[in-house]
């Protein structure tokens, strides 16, 4: 069975497949290494990496015989501990445990996520991206979500390193502004909740860092337009619908994995504020989000 989460850039489900590779010493035992990303609840190379790789060998092998495996993430990485498991449940999974796993042997398994270019090379697994988050909606929703009437302000939490506000709520504080942060954003806000009121639709500002994977899932599913800075909570638009749009604000570069990310699940990318810092404040130019907002808004139409 397969034993870590590592390796090389994978453009397409047949590269992934055939690199994915068993181990006979450890039957039905999935190991996760720390450089897959589940140390962080919304690390966005895990949910693809991981999460979207993980289903897509565990479907194909369920077409031979098979029995679901022990899934082995890092010690403390209980957030995406319960992540995993709920999305994943009793039919591809026995269960999930944490363990130090610092000295396992990594076999040879791909990974979608390229430093510095990011999910770049990902259009040849459109379908199975789009399969995945319809398994994603049906497992973690219950159902395929009904029409998306939200304006969405993904935010990121000014908590400390190591706290945290309520768990499982989305009111709740986080972490991912100590890396970077909107210096500008009450007036982000303020605009945006002036467009939610003009366009009609529901306006939400939402942590993620402090939300169940249930919670996240929701929050993309439900949005038509969906405003964020870059960062790996980007990765949830996988959950998004088709026809939507994401507006992403501070891209530190112009290649970026959240574009060929969305594009795949047939989502419209707007950037805005274009290139942002890699860590630290960013000033959002108002003048060129409303234009930005504009071009993506009349793509909901």
């Amino acid at each position: 069975m397969l034993q870590a989460i590592s390796g090389a850039l994978a453009p397409d489900r047949n590269t992934i497949l055939s690199n994915s590779s068993c181990d006979a010493t450890l039957p039905n035992v999935i190991t996760f290494t720390a450089a897959s990303g589940v140390l962080h609840p919304v690390y966005g190379h895990f949910l693809i990496d991981g999460c979207f790789v993980f289903w897509l060998v565990a479907t194909e092998w369920q077409k031979s015989s098979w029995s679901p495996p022990v899934v082995l993430l890092p010690e403390s990485s209980s957030p995406f501990t319960q992540h995993f498991g709920a999305l994943f449940g009793n039919d591809l999974v026995v269960e999930v445990r944490e363990v130090d796993v610092a000295a396992v042997r990594r076999a040879a398994i791909v990974k979608l996520h390229s430093v510095g270019a990011g999910f770049t090379n990902i259009s040849g697994l459109r379908g199975d991206l789009q399969a995945f988050r319809a398994f994603g909606w049906q497992r973690l929703l219950g159902a395929a979500p009904g029409t998306p009437s939200t304006l969405t302000f993904i935010v990121r939490g000014r908590s400390q390193p190591g706290t945290s506000g309520s768990k499982g709520s989305c009111e709740g504080l986080g972490h991912g502004a100590e890396r970077r942060f909107i210096e500008n954003e009450a007036e982000v806000h303020a605009y945006l909740r002036l467009q939610a009121d003009a366009t009609s639709l529901a306006f939400k500002r939402v942590v993620l860092e402090d939300c169940t994977l249930a919670e996240q899932c929701a929050v993309f599913a439900s949005s038509g337009l969906l405003v964020a800075q870059h960062g790996s909570g980007l990765a949830n638009v996988v959950w998004m619908q088709p026809g939507t749009s994401v507006i992403e604000i501070g891209a530190p570069a112009v290649v970026n994995c959240f574009k060929s990310l969305a594009d795949s699940c047939g989502v419209s990318w707007y950037p805005s504020s274009m290139p942002g810092p890699w860590k630290g404040g960013l000033v959002v130019s108002l003048e060129e989000l409303a234009d930005t907002f504009h071009q993506a808004s009349n793509a909901c139409n």
